[in-house]
């Protein structure tokens, strides 16, 4: 178990990394096309990517069909059926998508937190 749990925190850390590097590859191929310091594009990078990673971690259900339903006579029964049919697809969707952890938000933000250090540190 903790050998598990230790390769998956290394592959994390080597995937944020990797972020890192591509946004540090992006912010090189745009400093000589602008009037702005390499920091201040890592900077607002790192920024982007913590953006984009709490982004997709959140996970809410549509609420914009309950209120629809609410003004039919056997509302509670139609939203529950509504919400019961919709939970079954999003369950099954993600049984079927097979998530990579280079796609993970867990190593995109962990990239975002690396650009951000490396700006204190430059």
């Amino acid at each position: 178990m903790r050998n598990i749990l230790t390769k998956t925190t290394l592959k994390l850390v080597i995937y944020g990394m990797l972020w890192s590097i591509i946004a540090l590859a992006i912010a090189r191929i745009f400093t000589p096309l602008t009037s702005f310091y390499f920091k201040d594009i890592v900077f607002v990078e790192g920024l982007l990517m913590l953006l984009m990673s709490i982004t997709s971690a959140i996970n809410s259900k549509t609420l914009g069909m309950s209120f629809y339903i609410l003004n039919q006579v056997d509302s509670q029964y139609s939203t529950n059926k509504y919400f019961k049919n919709t939970e079954d697809k999003l369950f099954n969707t993600f049984n079927n998508v097979n998530l990579h952890l280079f796609l993970n938000w867990i190593s995109i933000a962990t990239g975002g937190f690396i650009n951000i250090l490396l700006i204190f540190i430059l």
